[in-house]
């Protein structure tokens, strides 16, 4: 006789604690405070309280059109680290324990333009906050199943409790799935009232090229990261263009659809909810707007290309030329 096992694996957050405080991994030398607002606390160490008062001001200005835009109403608290203890430049985001955290040095990078640092990073991540939370299938405090059968073949002896496994099926059901075409595309696009990221000229020539050369990413490829410098960043790019494409033609509202239509437990891929709320597939919609791109693209070059002029080619190796010497 056949013999099955059916289990199911909840994987589960517990509350954090201590936040903000000084912990081995918070650089436990500094001194630490915490500035309270309406709706988030931002804790800094002793030197970076200017940087954090500002990361204040951004977040509670950016906080309503968001919200709005997501039809945000979860009342939990957002938690800023303001960390100036390196040359480094970045934000991250824990998306289960609603933090983020900022690093005060601007960033500024050859592939896109001069923006407004905190303006920039406190909307860009607290739009990850509100979208992932928005295709969340399970809450905060599980980010994930996993659904495992196995059967056995029939036991051969009679002192033998079990015999050995014969199949084995195992199924993790993740608690948000978002591509990140998506999610790096609305945290640029961020919300009509306060794009304090915008469609620049970089972003633009390095889009514009891909595409009149034909070395756009494939959609399969923008659903992932793991290329060079250059293609990651077009995984930012991309997703930037496609969901402005979104907003454009499929109205605003459709950012929110698509990310709350994800939070249902049986939409397993995104290309569901495409479906659901565009009326087609992933495909289709990534077919859609490469020929939208590639008509405004030529149309816009036509006279360009018309009087084209070649240089010599100097370096045939890498994507970029930074601080060349003569």
């Amino acid at each position: 006789m056949r013999r099955f096992l059916f289990s199911v694996l909840l994987v589960v957050f517990l509350p954090s604690s201590g936040i903000g405080q000084p912990q081995s991994y918070n650089h436990p030398e500094l001194q630490w405070f915490t500035i309270t607002t309406e709706h988030f606390q931002v804790h800094y160490h002793l030197g970076a309280e200017r940087t954090a008062r500002e990361v204040a001001r951004v977040a509670e200005k950016v906080y309503g059109p968001i919200t709005r835009l997501y039809h945000y109403k979860d009342s939990d608290v957002v938690h800023f680290i303001v960390r100036d203890h390196d040359d480094y430049s970045n934000g991250i985001t824990y998306p289960y324990d609603k933090k983020i955290e900022i690093w005060a040095t601007p960033m500024d990078f050859d592939l896109r333009g001069t923006h407004p640092w905190l303006l920039n990073v406190v909307t860009h991540e607290y739009t990850h906050v509100i979208s992932i939370d928005r295709a969340k299938k399970f809450g905060d405090k599980i980010p994930g199943l996993f659904v495992q059968y196995i059967s056995y073949e029939k036991e051969k002896r009679p002192d033998v409790l079990y015999g050995f496994p014969d199949r084995i099926v195992s199924v993790p059901i993740a608690g948000e799935v978002l591509p990140p075409w998506f999610a790096e595309g609305v945290a640029q696009f961020q919300a009509p009232d306060e794009a304090y990221d915008f469609w620049d000229t970089h972003r633009d020539m390095i889009l514009r090229m891909a595409v009149l050369k034909d070395k756009m990413l494939s959609y399969r490829e923008m659903c992932s990261f793991g290329h060079t410098s250059l293609g990651n960043e077009m995984v930012y790019n991309s997703g930037f263009s496609l969901v402005t494409y979104i907003a454009k033609f499929y109205g605003y509202s459709s950012l929110e659809r698509l990310a709350s239509s994800m939070s249902s437990p049986v939409r397993l891929s995104f290309g569901q909810a495409v479906r659901a709320v565009l009326g087609k597939s992933d495909t289709e919609l990534y077919r859609e707007w490469k020929s939208f791109l590639m008509r405004a693209y030529r149309e816009g070059t036509a006279e360009i290309r018309k009087n084209t002029v070649r240089g010599e080619l100097l370096e045939r190796k890498g994507f970029g030329n930074f601080y060349p010497r003569w």
